[in-house]
């Protein structure tokens, strides 16, 4: 008899066990159960966050059985760029920054580093460099949140026959039409002028 009665006991501890393990197992699976639905992305699960596969920056969070569309970043040129964030489109560098107006949040691009554009080249501002004679500098103006950039030719010199550059009364070699003769330069005009002496040609 008392082995049965231990066996009874025993048996009883084993399907309590085994009820308190299905009773685990159904709570998993309900936590893991997809709570939010979308025809775009399909199901989420609580708490899951996903990004639109299409549509840049844009974000969708599963809470509280309820899904939620958020904007995550700046969408530039079909690229998603999170807060604070960097990038480089043409000479620019532009970061993403965030702004609170009216209860509502704005993301925008704004020009971090504003630099000129010149022939396909860089230049910051400030920066003075040198084509053809003529001397540039990068021109860059902040006007109603926008930046302006310029490059301006700041001084211009002459340039002989031989492609040498001359400043204001200088005399150079220099080629009138075809015929060799000496000129000076003059800066004070824009664009500058070249008062040359053709030699008589016999």
């Amino acid at each position: 008899m008392l082995y049965i009665t231990h066996t009874k006991e025993n048996n009883y501890f084993q399907m309590s066990k085994a009820f308190f393990l299905l009773v685990v197992i159904a709570s998993e699976i309900s936590k893991t159960k997809a709570t939010c639905h979308n025809t775009e992305i399909g199901d989420m699960m609580e708490g899951q966050v996903l990004d639109h596969p299409n549509r840049p920056c844009q974000r969708y969070i599963c809470q509280n059985d309820t899904l939620i569309t958020v904007n995550s970043g700046c969408v530039f040129n079909g690229t998603c760029y999170r807060i604070d964030s960097e990038w480089q489109s043409g000479c620019q560098t532009y970061t993403c920054d965030v702004k609170f107006k009216n209860n509502t949040v704005w993301y925008i691009s704004e020009v971090k580093v504003p630099r000129c554009e010149h022939r396909d080249k860089c230049f910051e501002k400030g920066q003075e460099w040198i084509e053809k004679c003529g001397t540039y500098t990068c021109k860059v103006v902040y006007n109603n949140g926008i930046y302006i950039c310029e490059p301006i030719r700041i001084r211009q010199e002459c340039t002989d026959i031989h492609g040498n550059c001359h400043g204001s009364g200088e005399t150079f070699p220099f080629n009138c039409t075809g015929i060799p003769c000496d000129c000076t330069c003059e800066t004070d005009d824009n664009p500058v002028r070249y008062r040359c002496q053709v030699p008589n040609v016999k």
